[in-house]
């Protein structure tokens, strides 16, 4: 390997390949400018080669051993630049950068690079290749280089001696289930002796990301050996794409052939059930069936609450077992403001509370959101009074800000069969089919009663915070509105005065969710206004 003023080189002799990049011209006015402040030197310059051979070539030295660390030698005629490597020790800003992408090839690839020093003189080949461009390195690179072949150098690395640690920032790595994805994957390739690197040619790669997708649809990753749905293979497939396109630079993916195969697995896979949505009169049930002289049973309602008005995810609040995702609720996420929206530490002066989400099922990147919502006008059914409480509650065991907002007692977080469980039991009381209910239930039954109370369907998608319009799948219309349907395709005044003249809309400019979301549930069509307390 070898840099120069126009450009740099590195040498794969194993391989016949090579990496070769021509200096733009922001940094050769920065080289020229450069000569007293030294940030970009030669020095830095040759370390960005070892840097580069590891993140190109990484993936394929991984390959030949997966189970074993491979020590790679990189020679340089720059000593600066093999003790920077060696050490991965130096105090020029920028080779720091460099140092940080060698240490995550390192233990992203499993392998070891060992810089070594070769005289000036004996690199021959790789100077004339850094300097290719001007004669006579040209004539010199041209005829040693007739049999090789080029390694084009992804964007991402391109300038990673200044990007590297915004570029692989921890946030635009993959989420868990696309890391479970790359682990299923190099052991499926381990098991068939395949590698794990597929070529960027549709016609080279396609069978065997098919045949990875049929193994999943039939025996899935799992203990009981359960297919997975096809949607689930789609997803693991697009894992191994982006992975391919993170670290090579290209994306891979199915042909058109394989991709007719897909849908036919998806026309034998079983039919997807939606949860029938909570009513105000399911929480009436559940209400009367909690003794709220326990702890445990008021704190099981207020995240009941909190995730009915909320329109939460299970993961964003509940835990399975010990397991609680990152981005779980806390109390840190939690603020209280009075109607002049300042902060608000009295309970009866409170207005609003704001929840602030860190990340998400669909916020792999963890870009974050803020969600606020008023008081509904009830003492029992109420997402301020829930937040309150749970709030309350966690200070009292002395817990850190920073801990699950729904504990039940230090460690203790209430679980998603928790609310499962109370939700079935409901629905059993009620004389409907309990299969039919989860904690998915409480999502969905808010969005209906944010939709039933005449709330405009883009403020229904933007307060649950859905990405797309899959929101629409889960809303469910109840007998008013259906009862008034025919009269309304007749008359359309009939409709506009039924529906206060704003019928309800699909499409239309996002309306103020806040408090008359809160209230969407109470005051709905659903249920009469019920009047109880909840917290005592």
């Amino acid at each position: 390997m070898d840099a120069s003023d126009m450009g740099l080189a590195v040498l794969n002799p194993s391989a016949n390949e090579f990496i070769q990049i021509a200096f733009d011209s922001d940094e050769t006015k920065w080289i020229v400018a450069d000569s007293k402040s030294n940030k970009f030197s030669i020095n830095v310059r040759e370390h960005v080669c070892i840097a580069l051979a590891l993140w190109i070539w990484g993936p394929t030295w991984t390959s030949l051993d997966p189970d074993r660390t491979v020590v790679v030698k990189c020679w340089s005629d720059n000593r600066a630049a093999v003790a920077w490597s060696n050490s991965l020790a130096s105090t020029n800003e920028l080779s720091q950068e460099v140092n940080r992408a060698i240490g995550l090839a390192e233990a992203l690839f499993n392998v070891r690079v060992i810089a070594s020093h070769l005289p000036g003189s004996t690199n021959i080949a790789a100077d004339a290749a850094s300097r290719a461009w001007v004669s006579p390195f040209s004539e010199i690179w041209t005829n040693f280089s007739s049999s090789w072949q080029q390694v084009p150098v992804p964007k991402a690395l391109r300038k990673l001696y200044r990007t590297f640690s915004k570029t692989f920032n921890p946030n635009h790595w993959p989420s868990r289930p696309a890391l479970s994805t790359l682990h299923q994957w190099q052991e499926w390739c381990n098991m068939l002796g395949f590698s794990i690197w597929l070529p960027p040619q549709t016609e080279l790669h396609s069978y065997q990301l098919a045949l990875f997708g049929v193994h999943c649809w039939k025996f899935g990753w799992n203990s009981e050996n359960k297919g997975n749905a096809t949607s689930t293979v789609v997803s693991k497939v697009s894992h191994i794409a982006w992975h391919h396109r993170r670290v090579l630079g290209y994306s891979v993916g199915l042909s058109d052939g394989h991709k007719l195969a897909l849908n036919g697995m998806r026309r034998q896979d079983a039919k997807s059930t939606r949860k029938a949505p909570v009513t105000v009169a399911l929480l009436r049930i559940m209400h009367k069936s909690l003794d709220f002289s326990q702890p445990r049973h008021r704190i099981i309602w207020g995240a009941a609450v909190l995730g009915g008005f909320l329109l939460l995810r299970r993961s964003e609040y509940l835990a399975v077992g010990k397991r609680a995702y990152e981005f779980i609720l806390t109390r840190a996420d939690i603020s209280f403001t009075d109607k002049n929206g300042k902060a608000c530490s009295t309970f009866d002066k409170i207005a609003e509370v704001a929840i602030r989400f860190r990340g998400g099922k669909n916020d792999q990147y963890k870009q974050g959101t803020i969600r606020s919502i008023g008081r509904s006008g009830s003492n029992w059914l109420c997402p301020v009074h829930a937040t309150w409480f749970l709030a309350q509650h966690h200070r009292e065991l002395q817990l850190l800000a920073t801990e699950p907002l729904c504990t039940i007692t230090s460690g203790s977080i209430v679980q998603v069969r928790d609310i499962s469980q109370l939700i079935k039991a409901a629905a059993v009381a009620a004389g409907e089919p309990p299969q039919h209910f989860g904690t998915h239930s409480l999502r969905s039954g808010g969005a209906s009663a944010l939709f039933a109370a005449g709330v405009d369907s883009i403020a229904v998608k933007q307060f649950g915070r859905w990405r797309s319009d899959a929101f629409e799948r889960y809303i469910r219309l109840n007998n008013h509105q259906t009862s008034t349907m025919a009269r309304a395709i007749l008359n359309p005044m009939f409709a506009a005065a039924n529906y206060n003249g704003q019928p309800p809309q699909t499409r239309g400019a996002a309306a103020n969710t806040s408090r008359r979301g809160a209230a969407a549930m109470q005051h709905s069509p659903i249920s009469p206004r019920l009047k109880w307390c909840v917290f005592r």
